[in-house]
């Protein structure tokens, strides 16, 4: 291929794959090496994820052979544990993968899932950006309380795929998720936050930026009752006649 070059190694590199793999590098020219995935990588070599001098070993192995070798930029694809409440600031295994980063390192965090659309209507899928570290500190002044930013993908049912980033603090919530809240609004008037939160698709923080936004002085799309300890939201003219636009004859735009 001109443009790539895909490597998927099944044993470890040492030896002659050492070898035949520093010869690939120093050969071509390379702008950009992608390592996907962490964990997968470490264990080929026969390495600990959870042990930080294993991970240690490995960035000096493969990321800075390749970036010395090569004269590439180096993307490492790494995971997060999948519970929340025990998600750090760095991927799955020893906190050295994050030590040892020597430029910078982001978390993307699903706010909206992508999939293949049932019928003619596209899908919406939106990817937050958050910067966890800058060592050189030439990102942090282009974000906003750490956000770079977001991917907005839209699938459509001929299979084309699009996908816009969206700077931080350039777009208000997804279209999908408020069309998805004024929706249910109007259906069950006078619905709590936790109701709400329940039925619709998506984290908790955006759907309750999403309300904050509907609520502003500016749309006035939804109004907010307190009732005991509750909020209760319903929807108002202005809410009906934007969810109406968004929705003519029933069907999502």
């Amino acid at each position: 291929m001109r443009w790539a070059r895909l490597r998927a190694p099944r044993r470890a590199l040492e030896g002659n794959a050492a070898r035949d793999f520093d010869a690939l590098l120093e050969g071509r020219q390379f702008s950009l090496a992608v390592v996907d995935g962490v964990t997968e990588a470490m264990t080929t070599q026969g390495m600990e994820i959870i042990s930080n001098s294993d991970v240690a070993a490995w960035i000096r192995m493969l990321p800075k052979r390749v970036a010395r070798l090569a004269d590439a930029a180096v993307v490492c694809i790494d995971h997060v544990t999948k519970a929340s409440e025990s998600r750090g600031r760095y991927a799955i295994g020893g906190q050295h993968k994050l030590a040892g980063t020597t430029g910078a390192a982001y978390k993307f965090t699903m706010v909206q899932p992508l999939y293949r659309p049932v019928g003619a209507e596209p899908v919406l899928g939106v990817v937050d950006i958050t910067v966890i570290k800058d060592r050189p500190a030439f990102l942090r002044r282009h974000t906003l309380n750490d956000q770079a930013g977001s991917l907005h993908f839209e699938a459509c049912a001929d299979g084309s795929l699009t996908a816009q980033f969206v700077p931080p603090g350039e777009s208000g919530p997804a279209a999908q998720l408020v069309t998805e809240i004024l929706d249910f609004v109007a259906v069950y008037d006078g619905v709590s936050f936790r109701r709400i939160d329940d039925e619709i698709d998506g984290r908790s923080e955006r759907i309750r930026q999403a309300l904050k936004w509907m609520l502003s002085a500016e749309r006035q799309w939804l109004q907010v009752e307190k009732s005991g300890r509750s909020h209760l939201h319903s929807i108002t003219t202005a809410g009906r006649n934007e969810l109406a636009e968004r929705k003519p004859n029933g069907r999502d735009t």
